[in-house]
């Protein structure tokens, strides 16, 4: 880990957090196929695995044996619990690609961010992104068309976005997905403005200047 701390990483690692059905997790997968420096971030469950999902696709899937001794050794970059089941964010992966100086989006709440934000090397290349839904019926809405979830699930998922929907403020950027496409292509956008900031520049346009001494 002090190796990590010292060394220079060149992408950034996009966060965009929302609550639950606010369609996080549908952006990061699109703004990934859609931007070949982007790697959308998998994350590690103990859950099972669902009839629609794919393991390293939607997540790697394990059991909480594996998940504990990934936990011990150190090799997530944040993990949580949710009801019964363990979630965490791989760091191996984000590392590599920062290091080839590619970009990482994942999905992660609030907590998540902060976590992120407070990793000894993995913080300082962090840009968050809050996911707006356009009201509160479309949110129940998505949750109910989506089919993964009890009645119980849905509601639990609704109170908790009450406390979600204040951490706006919070984040770096806001996105209204009210247009799936729309809100895609504002991701995007950000992901290239930042991009273009001088701090991560400095490789590219240096080689340039040096034409002039």
């Amino acid at each position: 880990m002090s190796k990590l701390k010292n060394e220079k990483l060149d992408g950034i690692v996009f966060v965009l957090s929302a609550p639950s059905g606010a369609g996080k997790t549908s952006l990061c997968r699109h703004v990934a196929a859609s931007l070949d420096h982007v790697y959308a971030s998998i994350s590690m469950t103990t859950r099972a695995s669902r009839p629609h999902e794919e393991e390293g696709k939607d997540y790697f899937f394990v059991s909480k044996e594996d998940f504990q001794i990934h936990q011990n050794q150190a090799r997530f970059v944040e993990w949580t619990q949710i009801y019964d089941h363990f979630y965490g964010t791989p760091l191996d992966p984000i590392v590599h690609c920062l290091r080839q100086g590619r970009d990482v989006i994942c999905a992660l709440d609030h907590v998540g961010l902060q976590k992120l934000k407070a990793h000894s090397r993995l913080g300082k290349a962090v840009v968050s992104l809050f996911i707006v839904p356009p009201h509160q019926d479309a949110l129940k809405l998505r949750l109910e068309q989506r089919g993964q979830d009890s009645p119980e699930s849905i509601s639990r998922r609704l109170a908790a976005s009450a406390l979600e929907m204040k951490q706006w403020i919070y984040y770096d950027y806001v996105v209204l997905n009210d247009d799936f496409l729309v809100a895609a292509s504002e991701v995007i956008a950000v992901i290239r403005a930042e991009k273009l900031k001088s701090a991560h520049q400095c490789g590219r346009i240096a080689k340039i200047v040096e034409e002039w001494r």
